[in-house]
């Protein structure tokens, strides 16, 4: 054969070779970020609290109020200047402030005013402070039967809120909710996985959403996954986002008891943000492991143009976390096995 024509069919094959290689690289869509380049950051201890187990908090100007199921009063509000107690609001039982599980509205505008929701009870919670009276007043309203149940719920505008389903409830990956349609227009399961079961893989998928109404962007970040993928509000992926070298995915042991093979592992548990940046908790481990052999956290950073920017290495497994609004440092909590909470101020250095 002509020696023209081996390099013809050469370059032929070379070309449709690199042309089939992995093509959301190549597309711009498909990212990776090195899980080991971390930046330390020691947290200090900044509150101690016996047998009163927060789980959650919020960070605003001035305060960080966190939600409890054991303290007689569900919302503690702790100021940032010494972390000392400025408020305890609403109550147990089902009087006017009665309130059980309370859960922070995620709103990276950080305003003053503090909106939650109680799964329970089915009530969307707003706690306004009264200058001139010197207190919290809490108002509540009926949650609507279609946007319940959810978890992490976000609010867009007092008519358009994104959020996570509750397991058993769950049809897709989070949803949309319009309250002028009164319906949830689900975004569909990550589609690779999808068609390796036939089974409903619901719980594969669990997950902690954060939306940026500004930019028209709902942040998605995966617990059985190494993975964070981002989309427009239309559902539509703009940017995948994987932790390390290799995709890892959950295998199923028996799909009637949602139990998972030994060894799979957990990724990420939260995101929260401001107006600059995203934050996403990372505890790798394995499902089941023991207390005591948790690994430390990272927090992973990225802007809203979807960069990375940092990976913080936290010294302390943390439960949950929340970021000062002006991204100078953010508050982890950690539950000890007896229970008692302690809170930590790591700083950021962004």
């Amino acid at each position: 054969m002509n020696p023209s024509i081996y390099l013809t069919l050469f370059l032929y094959f070379f070309c449709l070779v690199s042309s089939c290689k992995d093509k959301k690289e190549t597309s711009g869509v498909f990212i990776r970020v090195d899980e080991k380049e971390t930046t330390s950051s020691p947290g200090h201890l900044v509150f101690k609290e016996d047998m009163q187990q927060f789980f959650y908090m919020h960070i605003t100007d001035s305060l960080v109020f966190l939600t409890s199921q054991r303290n007689e009063s569900p919302i503690t509000a702790l100021s940032l200047k010494n972390f000392e107690r400025v408020a305890e609001l609403g109550e147990r039982g089902q009087g006017p402030e009665g309130i059980q599980f309370p859960l922070f509205l995620k709103d990276i505008s950080r305003k003053s005013d503090i909106e939650l929701f109680d799964l329970n009870m089915r009530d969307l919670i707003h706690i306004d402070y009264k200058s001139e009276e010197k207190r919290y007043v809490i108002e509540k309203e009926m949650m609507p039967d279609s946007l319940w149940p959810s978890i992490n719920l976000n609010k867009i505008s007092d008519s358009l809120y994104f959020a996570n389903g509750v397991e058993h409830f769950n049809k897709g990956l989070y949803f949309k909710w319009d309250r002028h349609r009164s319906t949830k227009a689900w975004v569909p399961y990550y589609p690779e996985t999808k068609k390796k079961y036939d089974e409903d893989v619901t719980h594969l998928y669990r997950n902690s959403i954060l939306a940026n109404g500004e930019k028209g962007i709902v942040v998605c970040a995966l617990t059985y996954f190494n993975r964070i993928v981002a989309f427009d509000f239309n559902g539509n992926i703009l940017k995948d986002i994987q932790i390390g070298k290799e995709l890892i995915e959950p295998v199923m042991e028996d799909f009637e008891r949602l139990e998972f093979s030994d060894g799979t592992e957990m990724f990420f548990f939260d995101v929260v943000g401001t107006e600059n940046y995203f934050y996403c908790l990372w505890n790798r481990s394995e499902i089941g492991i023991d207390a005591d052999q948790r690994k430390n956290s990272k927090i992973f950073v990225f802007d809203w143009d979807l960069n990375h920017v940092s990976t913080i290495q936290a010294d302390q497994p943390l439960a949950s976390f929340d970021v000062d609004p002006y991204d100078r440092y953010f508050l982890g909590l950690f539950p000890d096995d007896e229970e008692d909470t302690s809170i930590y101020k790591f700083d950021t250095e962004l």
